[in-house]
């Protein structure tokens, strides 16, 4: 756990995360993971804050034979609800460099309901499947609105819409094939803008540990200490609610390669221009604070064991 001064952010739209490579083959059911034990990770430095997240690789092959093999990275599924505004999503902005050079990469985009990918049938009709159907806060999705009654009639009735409210979830996966030249280091970076979660809070879910499911956010995932949690509880009570922001990122996805990862360091940064705001995130260790905008983790033979995620919240 960690806490300090940051600035408010700025609201968005659904909760959401992204993941570390992983090494992946093309199956009949889409991207799936495999594990590739002969390229380990000598290095990972992850960079977070509310606008941008950064990741640097150092892959080794320790082979004598270049590998050529499928990398993906999943984005777990997201939805759109009700109150969510007409932003659009940012998942057109991630970019991939291998040794410096911009990468061309696919992208595999499911809208699943219960299990079942709806995708074709979706764009079939003329549906966007990443936007919701152009989801407008207040109009709900615009593509559903133009279909004939009877089209609209049959997509809520297998539970894609409810009214004009889209309800499937966004599962969407970037992969590309790698080289790994033999016994050499090949540097790969990310850089996208995060989807991020939020909601206002009430007494309840910081003093019951085990919010209702009706919550978008789990607070023990933020490791809240006891004077960080009676701060917020102040705070919200003097206001009669509280706000959460926070980023989601999957680290376990890595263990897909050779473990441990050799060198690991995580650096959050705060937007730094209010006062009196709170981060805290789930660490086992020592964390560094070069200045009041900045914290970093590190650690050594990191075998991730559960999912990193990183919760602002804003001060009086």
């Amino acid at each position: 756990m960690r806490r300090a001064p940051i600035a408010a952010l700025a609201l968005s739209l659904v909760p959401g995360a992204y993941g570390n490579d992983g090494s992946a083959s093309t199956a009949a059911g889409g991207i799936q993971l495999v594990r590739e034990a002969r390229i380990s990770m000598e290095k990972e430095r992850l960079f977070i804050s509310e606008k941008k997240i950064t990741v640097e690789y150092e892959f080794l092959n320790e082979t004598d034979r270049d590998i050529t093999t499928e990398v993906a990275f999943p984005i777990p599924p997201y939805e759109k609800h009700a109150g969510d505004n007409d932003r659009p999503q940012p998942v057109d902005n991630f970019h991939v460099w291998v040794e410096g050079h911009d990468l061309d990469y696919q992208t595999e985009i499911k809208a699943l309901l219960r299990g079942v990918d709806y995708s074709a049938r979706l764009r079939q009709l003329g549906i966007d499947v990443v936007s919701f159907g152009h989801f407008r806060l207040g109009d709900g999705s615009l593509d559903f609105g133009k279909l004939p009654k009877q089209q609209r009639k049959a997509l809520q009735q297998i539970g894609l819409f409810k009214e004009n409210i889209p309800q499937w979830s966004v599962k969407m996966t970037h992969h590309w094939q790698q080289t790994f030249p033999a016994r050499k280091i090949l540097h790969v970076r990310h850089e996208y803008t995060p989807v991020l979660g939020n909601m206002i809070t009430g007494l309840d879910d910081l003093t019951n540990p085990k919010p209702e499911a009706r919550h978008l956010a789990d607070f023990t995932q933020w490791c809240i200490d006891p004077p960080l949690r009676k701060t917020l509880t102040a705070s919200t009570q003097k206001q009669g609610y509280g706000k959460v922001t926070w980023v989601d990122y999957i680290l376990t996805t890595a263990n897909t390669w050779k473990t441990p990862i050799k060198q690991f360091e995580l650096e959050v940064e705060t937007p730094g221009a209010a006062k009196h705001a709170y981060l805290s995130f789930c660490w086992n260790g020592p964390i560094l604070s070069p200045d009041p905008d900045h914290f970093i983790a590190r650690a050594t033979n990191f075998v991730p064991m559960r999912e990193l995620s990183v919760a602002f919240f804003p001060g009086d």
